[in-house]
């Protein structure tokens, strides 16, 4: 709400165009999604099996294969997504599309990002390791928050698109740090021997 509120203060175009923009996006996350479901449920039935390495091939080629989507995925909004927004938007409404394409142009740079904050997040509470992935949501939100604030007080509602990327890199950082950690192994291995 507080993010939206931050949206509504730049007028009713923007807030049109972060509408149309928005819906573009929920629908380009959804491989990340997908394979996010698929990394939790791959580690789950590994980290039964009492199979770590099986779990860490799982957790890169999930990166892999949602990098190499995502890229795809990039490269159609990079081109098309005046086209995409028209979907939403009336095509008289020329400064909500110019608005709306500059937030998909700058927010699809970073899909790798959010499709590898997906599969990290979702192998590490496929582990077990449960509460490093809330964190990493908090984080986001709060991150995302605190950085479309202070953005968009010098670059106005262009600061509020930069604040989701770089959002997404603070929790992908986050959840990095903590695989590579390798704490989510001994939590793993410690509940395996009780």
């Amino acid at each position: 709400m507080a993010i939206q509120g931050l949206i509504n203060s730049f007028g009713a175009t923007v807030v049109a165009a972060y509408t149309a923009a928005s819906r573009i996006d929920s629908l380009t996350y959804q491989p990340g999604i997908a394979f996010g479901a698929a990394s939790s449920m791959f580690a789950g039935q590994n980290i039964g099996a009492g199979k770590i390495d099986r779990v860490k091939q799982g957790f890169w080629s999930g990166i892999k294969v949602v990098t190499i989507v995502s890229l795809g995925i990039t490269v159609l909004v990079q081109l098309f997504a005046h086209q995409f927004l028209t979907l939403f938007l009336d095509s008289s409404a020329t400064e909500a599309l110019s608005i709306g394409t500059g937030y998909l142009k700058i927010v699809s740079l970073f899909y790798v990002v959010v499709g590898i904050l997906f599969v990290v997040r979702e192998t590490l509470r496929g582990t077990g390791d449960a509460l490093v992935p809330l964190w990493m949501g908090i984080f986001e939100l709060l991150a995302r928050l605190a950085i479309g604030f202070i953005l968009s007080q010098f670059l106005g509602y262009m600061g509020l698109w930069w604040a989701t990327p770089a959002a997404w890199v603070s929790a992908t950082m986050l959840g990095l740090w903590r695989y590579k950690s390798g704490r989510w192994m001994r939590k793993a291995v410690i509940k395996k021997e009780l």
